[in-house]
């Protein structure tokens, strides 16, 4: 799906003592398939830009396109438009409450009316995208799982919507280690199995190096760089200006000249 964003502006309150621009005049294009990465200080504006992308955000001026139509227009189309488009929230987890694993994932298929057999059969295979075994735990209840589990079957529940585009706004929050690293293997998984256009808001440079393809870097509400990692990264001074940081491989890449965006490219540049 080709996300198109026009001139698009977000103002909080407006009209009141408390007006904010939480964007100004912000525009790019996603192309269909692309990894985009959204990164920006704390109130830069990148969660509110995620929340324009599915619509559940109307702009206050300009406008999201998805395949050309206008996601702020009301309409059957729009509505079915949207739904191809699936968002994780911060903590998606503490949005499970079906009695088990299976029910929670088939809620949101059966809920667009999809038969009982319909609802199972996508449930079992987001289950198994994200790395959950559904004959293992298919049955148990939601909250007998650690964390990082329970947040691979939220985001088996999205998965199960079949989006075109999937949203996923910090992912890896509040997670440890081993959390973090499933999950990030689970990206790559739905990535390389469901080829869906992926934006990732995220703080974490080293999983931005890693996974996009595509970088916006956000700043005070407005849209200050727009690039391949590469080339975002190569700009250490102006991201240190903003509160960010480069990936651990291109600082310590550098000690040596070398330009290396992840630790896999470090290594195998070193080795050379």
């Amino acid at each position: 799906m080709l996300i198109e964003v026009k001139n698009l502006t977000h103002i909080y309150s407006e009209g009141m003592a408390f007006e904010t621009a939480a964007l100004q005049d912000i525009s790019f294009t996603a192309k269909p398939g692309e990894f985009v990465a959204l990164i920006g200080h704390t109130g830069s504006g990148k969660s509110t830009l995620a929340q324009h992308l599915n619509g559940l955000l109307k702009p206050t001026s300009g406008m999201v396109l998805a395949d050309g139509k206008d996601l702020s227009q009301k309409g059957k189309e729009i509505m079915d438009l949207r739904h191809k488009i699936g968002t994780v929230f911060q903590y998606p987890e503490y949005q499970l409450f079906e009695e088990s694993v299976l029910l929670d994932v088939m809620f949101g298929p059966k809920n667009i009316g999809l038969s009982k057999e319909e609802c199972e059969a996508r449930a079992i295979e987001a289950l198994r995208i994200v790395g959950i075994d559904p004959d293992e735990k298919g049955n148990v209840s939601p909250f007998s799982l650690s964390g990082g589990e329970k947040r691979r079957v939220a985001i088996a529940g999205v998965i199960a919507m079949q989006p075109e585009v999937l949203i996923l706004d910090e992912p890896t929050a509040g997670l440890d280690p081993q959390g973090h690293k499933e999950i990030l293997s689970m990206i790559k998984r739905i990535k390389e199995e469901k080829n869906l256009s992926i934006f990732l808001v995220s703080h974490n440079m080293n999983d931005v190096a890693e996974l996009a393809d595509h970088v916006l870097v956000m700043h005070a509400g407005k849209l200050v760089m727009d690039g391949s990692p590469r080339e975002v990264f190569a700009r250490e001074e102006e991201l240190k200006a903003m509160g960010l940081d480069i990936p651990d491989a291109t600082r310590f890449g550098k000690k040596f000249g070398i330009n290396a965006l992840t630790l896999e490219e470090l290594v195998e540049q070193l080795g050379n």
